[in-house]
């Protein structure tokens, strides 16, 4: 049994709540807020890069269709994107530790927005690979 489709919910979840404090904070300042979502981001960061790990284990040995292979190479060329997008949004939200200021914040927010589409594009090419194209699945 792959052990990555126990682990792709975790990265997806916590930068989603990441995302969903940082924009209150961009409403609402409060370090709390700013801190938490902090936590969220590097924790869900890790959570993907396990998720990244267990999905190139969970390759190796598998037989694809063309059009499955085609799947796959989206799949991870969206991981491996949205991994980078947001280590390097974590990297600089912890070099200027909150003193974004108020346009910076908003660009910040944005860049994790777009983040978070290629995150959920990429997830949702993952589940096309496994319920169109059968991909991982026992007969």
């Amino acid at each position: 049994m792959p052990f990555h489709p126990q682990t792709v919910h975790f990265p997806i979840a916590l930068l989603f709540a990441a995302f969903g404090f940082y924009l209150w904070f961009a409403f609402r300042p409060q370090d709390w807020r700013l801190h938490t979502s902090q936590i969220l981001h590097f924790s869900g960061v890790i959570a993907m890069a396990v998720a990244i790990f267990s999905g190139r284990q969970a390759v190796a040995g598998l037989s694809l269709t063309s059009e499955a292979e085609a799947a796959l190479n989206r799949h991870e060329l969206l991981g491996y994107l949205s991994v980078w997008l947001f280590a390097g949004l974590g990297v600089w939200q912890y070099v200027l530790r909150g003193k974004l200021g108020r346009t910076g914040l908003w660009v910040f927010v944005a860049i994790f927005a777009a983040a978070l589409v290629a995150m959920s594009v990429g997830a949702h090419v993952g589940g096309k690979m496994v319920y169109v194209f059968g991909v991982g699945v026992s007969p």
